[in-house]
């Protein structure tokens, strides 16, 4: 595996599951609320409710993309089609108030999750770029401020403020991970914890019912190797982070002090 190498640049960047998630979760309850699409899905799917508010992706994202090729049956079926051939048969469907609800909340949301799939699985980081600049007007639609707000600042600083070195390991696919080498079975940072050492330490015999020490839980993680790996060259940054931290908390705590203080001061004057 190599000597890691120290972190020359930290940039935010948001976790795929999240973000897979809340681009659609919302917007399919608004569209459920008055279109009948929990008709359409439940005939073929049950569990329901975990289906259209997201909680159940795997079979969300199915239910779904079922649903939208049956509503482009008509067009598909002559053959493929190019990605402007669809464009202007939605932007088209568009042109009425119920096919801009279906279109809007609907198919381009479910395009744009399959896309970002594709992007993760290929380690294609333009396409996965892209795909974040897409689920942006979603976000605000949904009102899902905090994903609204920090995606924005990621695209921005992805287009702007990366050192030539970033470009190159994220061009190369240093943002996503792999269990084995291969094609096809890439994934995401925060599903690779979700795989390995979470997986494992939920399981008989893992971590589960032992301990919340923090301290124990972090060398129970740190074991696995490429935990190991990551956490080296991050103690540093780490560091850094919980001093400003502690910097941040001692100032609320005093900001919170005096005001009790003012009030009681106040109080007493009156």
């Amino acid at each position: 595996m190599g000597q890691p190498r120290e972190p020359l640049h930290v940039s935010h960047s948001p976790t795929r599951w999240h973000a897979h998630t809340h681009v659609s979760q919302r917007l399919y309850w608004n569209l459920d609320e008055a279109s009948g699409l929990d008709v359409l899905v439940g005939a073929a799917f049950r569990g329901l409710t975990s289906i259209m508010n997201g909680k159940a992706w795997v079979r969300s994202m199915r239910a779904f993309r079922i649903v939208t090729a049956v509503l482009l049956f008509d067009f598909v079926k002559d053959g493929p089609k190019t990605f402007e051939d669809i464009d202007l048969y939605l932007e088209t469907a568009r042109e009425h108030p119920t096919g801009r609800l279906w279109v809007d909340c609907l198919v381009r949301p479910t395009l744009i999750a399959h896309q970002f799939e594709r992007a993760e699985r290929e380690s294609d980081f333009l396409l996965q770029h892209h795909c974040y600049q897409q689920m942006l007007p979603y976000f605000f639609a949904a009102a899902h401020w905090q994903y609204a707000r920090y995606i924005t600042w990621h695209v921005m600083e992805m287009k702007t403020m990366l050192p030539d070195d970033a470009k190159t390991d994220l061009l190369a696919g240093a943002h996503v991970c792999l269990h084995k080498p291969g094609t096809w079975n890439a994934v995401s940072a925060d599903q690779f914890g979700e795989q390995t050492y979470i997986k494992n330490g939920k399981l008989p015999g893992g971590l589960k019912g032992l301990t919340l020490s923090a301290d124990q839980v972090a060398i129970w993680v740190e074991s696995y190797p490429v935990c190991a790996h990551v956490h080296l060259p991050w103690s540093p940054c780490m560091q850094v982070m919980k001093t400003s931290w502690r910097r941040s908390t001692r100032r609320r705590e005093r900001r919170g002090a005096c005001s009790t203080q003012m009030t009681a001061l106040v109080f007493a004057m009156s």
